[in-house]
Order: structure tokens, then sequence, then C-alpha cells
């Protein structure tokens, strides 16, 4: 087996692991549905994403991967907010426009 097929096959793993945390994170999401759903709060919270963002952007040593990581977890509070948005019975808004779970 050469490098690229070994570097391929540990990005299948970490694939695999990322989306058992992702269904994981998931589950949780629609547990903060229905609690918010509950107490009338709003999906959008940009305090929590601004903090989310800093906080997980500090653990990264490697500066240059700090901005892909942001679009990630960008990204993944996009859909976040849409599936919360599907619980409440919702439409979601353009996700472009907001930032935050």
């Amino acid at each position: 087996m050469d490098q690229l097929s070994r570097e391929r096959k540990t990005i299948d793993r970490i694939d695999g692991k990322m989306t058992d945390w992702f269904v994981k994170r998931m589950k949780t999401v629609e547990r903060i549905a229905e609690y918010k759903k509950e107490r009338g709060i709003p999906v959008y919270d940009p305090e929590r994403e601004a903090a989310r963002l800093a906080r997980c952007s500090a653990m990264i040593e490697e500066e240059e991967l700090k901005p892909y990581l942001e679009r990630f977890l960008s990204s993944l509070a996009a859909l976040s907010r849409e599936y919360q948005e599907r619980i409440l019975g919702k439409e979601p808004e353009a996700d472009m426009e907001r930032k935050s779970e």
C-alpha cells in the first residue's frame, strides 16, 4: 500500500468517527431544541456562538488552521440552527446571514 492509500484510509477512519460524533451532536441539538421550544427561547444566540468559536479556536496551536476551524464550526452551527428550526416547526432562515446555534 502506498502513502496516498494509507493517508486516505486514515481520513476514512477519521470521517467515520466524525460521523458518529455528528450524530451524537445532532441528538443533543434535538434535546436543546425541545428545551428551547418548551421555554420560548430563540434558536439564535450570538453570544454563545462567539464564545464557542473563541474557545475552540484557542485550542488550536496552528494559526493557519484557525480560519478553517471557524468555517467548519460556523457550518456546523448553521446545520444545528436549521435542525432546531425544523424541530420547532419553523421555516429555516437563510443560514449564511446568521452565525449561531
